[in-house]
């Protein structure tokens, strides 16, 4: 944002947010060459030091981070490969200008982004498993990869790590057996010879069109990058956790313990859509460098409502929505309640993937004082009931546009699903939970609902 001040001579100055306080000091320093009475040097000098003040405190504070330490939890993209024979000669060995002519618009891959294979290792074995889609880290190009071998033998990758298209001058990667599983683990890529910070295992899983389970690589590439950023008189240790080109978290030693609790559920954990973080009395909104390189902290002149915190213990913002019936309702209605506030789409695998144990929880938890709101991402009515009629979906609902909808707006939610549980005060009891938690926060919602435990007679 940039501004316009006026000097003495009467020249009109452009100025980012510190050059203008800098044209107020120019400014208040011709007027007190005029001499002014005492009351009006002292009114002067005082709007001086609060325009100095807030200059200061609304300069960006930065913290730098750390080498990248791997964080392995067994869960990773999986990447799957096709026979030889199946591997579309769209795929291996075809022209890429052709590709892009014929292939490409109807795809829709960008021919800038990959990288393709025209040469491969000799002496395969028929159970080699050729793919595509592999990210080497800092590369922009995802390149091909051939992996071969089988349990008993062990396992063998071919990967383009010099990004040339050319597979035979790039040393095979072997894999370790080790806890009943082939594994390997990379530090980062310095040079042609590593893929990058990842932990690749080899599973077996059924390949889309196959029968039997087929030899596949699970990519665990999230990493960790701790540092420290002075706010105030207080230095608060953070860690900004991704890969690099996609860090999109950050966890703040809120508590002053000294540790970092990662857990997507802990009150430490901000993922980038949040925006906005409390430290000590003051507000922040933070910037997250894709590379995990830095954390920005921007001080809000304002303290935020509560309500935009969306933190545990404040009170969420309030909302009205209308159910497919036409009926009104509006989120404070729901005090005294247990609410679940649900945002999902019919065509989301993880929603649908939960969906059995909410009905579930429902079925138990409802007559207890227990609600659900389900707030749709745009799916059409006929379609909506028609699944909420064959899923035994009975909780409310609500069609709202999943990108400009007010309520993702007020709650921030960009992706599905995604869960916002509301204790019997009114006030958040957690914070934004996504897929795969649905087990943890059903049994979050289990403790709020169940009646209070009464003391025995005589005590």
């Amino acid at each position: 944002m940039r501004y316009l001040a006026e000097c003495e001579s009467g020249r009109v100055i452009e100025a980012n947010r510190l050059d203008f306080y800098a044209s107020k000091l120019c400014v208040m320093v011709s007027v007190l060459r005029r001499r002014p009475c005492w009351p009006a040097r002292w009114i002067l000098l005082a709007a001086l030091l609060t325009s100095t003040g807030e200059a200061f405190q609304q300069t960006p504070i930065e913290g730098v981070t750390g080498e990248p330490v791997l964080l392995t939890s067994g869960k990773g993209g999986i990447l799957a490969g096709l026979p030889e024979d199946q591997y579309s000669e769209t795929l291996l060995g075809f022209p890429e200008d052709a590709y892009l002519k014929q292939v490409a618009p109807f795809v829709g891959r960008d021919i800038k982004n990959r990288r393709f294979m025209h040469k491969k290792p000799d002496a395969l074995s028929r159970r080699a498993r050729f793919g595509s889609g592999f990210s080497l880290e800092r590369e922009i190009r995802e390149v091909d990869w051939i992996l071969d071998g089988n349990e008993k033998d062990g396992y063998v990758l071919f990967l383009d790590l010099n990004v040339n298209g050319d597979l035979t001058d790039d040393p095979p990667i072997r894999f370790e057996k080790r806890d009943g599983a082939y594994t390997r683990t990379f530090g980062p890529r310095t040079d042609s010879s590593s893929p990058g910070l990842m932990k690749i295992t080899i599973v077996q899983q059924i390949v889309p069109g196959e029968s039997k389970p087929a030899p596949c690589m699970r990519v665990e590439r999230l990493t960790l990058r701790r540092g420290s950023i002075r706010v105030g008189d207080r230095e608060i240790a953070f860690g900004l956790i991704g890969a690099p080109g996609s860090f999109g978290a950050v966890v703040f030693d809120l508590n002053g313990d000294g540790k970092l609790d990662l857990s997507r559920s802990s009150p430490e954990y901000y993922r980038g859509a949040e925006r906005f973080v409390r430290l000590g009395d003051a507000d922040y909104e933070f910037l997250i460098d894709r590379n995990g390189d830095k954390l920005q902290l921007k001080p809000l002149s304002e303290k935020l409502p509560e309500t935009q915190l969306l933190r545990p213990g404040y009170m969420p913002p309030d909302f009205t929505f209308q159910d497919l019936e036409g009926k009104s309702h509006r989120l404070s209605e729901y005090r005294g309640k247990v609410a679940l506030l649900d945002f999902w789409m019919i065509n989301c695998g993880y929603c649908q993937e939960g969906i059995p144990k909410m009905v579930k929880a429902y079925r138990k938890l409802n007559g207890m004082g227990m609600e659900i709101i389900g707030i749709d991402g745009e799916d059409a009515e006929g379609a909506l009931r028609s699944f909420l009629a064959e899923k035994d979906i009975t909780w409310p609902q609500t069609i709202q546009d999943k990108d400009d909808g007010p309520i993702h707006k007020l709650y921030r939610v960009g992706s599905f699903p995604a869960y916002y549980l509301i204790g019997r005060d009114g006030k958040l009891a957690s914070r934004r939970l996504v897929g795969g938690a649905e087990d943890e926060i059903l049994a979050w919602a289990e403790r709020l609902a169940a009646p209070p435990q009464q003391a025995p007679p005589g005590r």
